[in-house]
């Protein structure tokens, strides 16, 4: 937790708040860097696509550098909340699943401004 917190403070490029980037990093990938979808070509922290990292000019080679996954996944979830017209919920929704993707996060986002000392009781909102 505490690594992918540093990364985030130090990579998240989305205009939303660490605690959102951190919690869409645990949904996505469980914290792991080397993570690899079997059925799409998502992967990383983020679990960035060719097309997605296209879209927000990153190399796709590059996405299981934690540093650079999030760089490239903040900002294409920053191009997501845009095309939804500054809507957040949908913009979430659209980096992921459809509609219901984004409820968890925000939940787990709230918990960890809330309570950021219990984080993996946000976290467990997502994943136990």
């Amino acid at each position: 937790y505490d690594q992918v917190k540093s990364l985030v403070g130090s990579n998240n490029l989305s205009g939303q708040s660490n605690e959102l980037i951190i919690c869409t990093c645990w949904k996505e990938s469980g914290f792991n860097p080397s993570a690899q979808s079997g059925s799409s070509s998502a992967r990383g922290l983020m679990q960035v696509t060719k097309a997605a990292a296209k879209d927000a000019g990153y190399s796709y080679d590059q996405l299981f550098d934690g540093a650079t996954n999030i760089k490239a996944g903040s900002k294409y979830l920053k191009l997501r909340i845009q095309w939804a017209g500054s809507n957040v919920t949908s913009g979430l929704n659209g980096y992921g699943t459809g509609s219901g993707y984004a409820t968890n996060i925000l939940q787990c986002e709230k918990c960890l401004k809330d309570t950021p000392c219990e984080s993996q009781k946000c976290l467990n909102m997502i994943h136990p």
